[in-house]
């Protein structure tokens, strides 16, 4: 089934961010799921771990979205890395399908889930900014609760824009 989501995802030009899940368990293997995922779906598969906890782009991900860009391969060795430079870089290789960026954690503990989307938001530009100034429009799509008992909402924001104590008119229906 993987096989026929990867060539999929090919057929329609979708970028892909993947996700190791359930790494803090016994026996987990990331790096050798990652060696996996190269040899059987994309040897771009461009481990972005350290990125995801830090937010820096180590030494090993310096090279890899330079390599894949000669320009910025020959800026890397006459001047060195250049964070934003790399992170436009990044961003460009993701959306054209030239690096999959692979990053881990556990999603049930919520271990690694809201750097991954902080990754996630920051390589993947949309068009939101043009609809920020209309009527605020969202679909809940997950209600859990927290430790206290607090009711969590989670939301697709379809148009407009939210902030912290905001509140939000509840319409029934689709």
């Amino acid at each position: 089934h993987t096989h026929t989501v990867w060539q999929l995802l090919k057929e329609h030009r979708v970028p892909v961010f993947i996700f190791l899940n359930k790494t803090d368990r016994a026996g987990a293997d990331p790096e050798g799921v990652l060696q996996q995922i190269r040899r059987r779906l994309d040897p771009n598969a461009v481990d972005l771990r350290t990125y995801q906890a830090t937010g820096d782009m180590d030494a090993p991900l310096q090279e890899a979205v330079a390599e894949r860009d000669e320009a910025l391969l020959e800026r890397f060795f006459d001047e060195g890395y250049d964070a934003g430079m790399w992170r436009e870089a990044l961003t460009a290789q993701i959306r054209a399908r030239r690096i999959f960026p692979v990053m881990a954690g556990a999603a049930l503990e919520g271990k690694g889930v809201a750097a991954f989307l902080q990754v996630f938001a920051r390589h993947t530009p949309t068009e939101h900014h043009l609809h920020a100034q209309e009527k605020l429009t969202a679909q809940v799509y997950q209600v859990r609760h927290d430790a206290q008992g607090l009711r969590l909402c989670f939301m697709k924001l379809l148009s407009g824009s939210l902030r912290v104590k905001d509140e939000l008119p509840l319409a029934s229906g689709p």
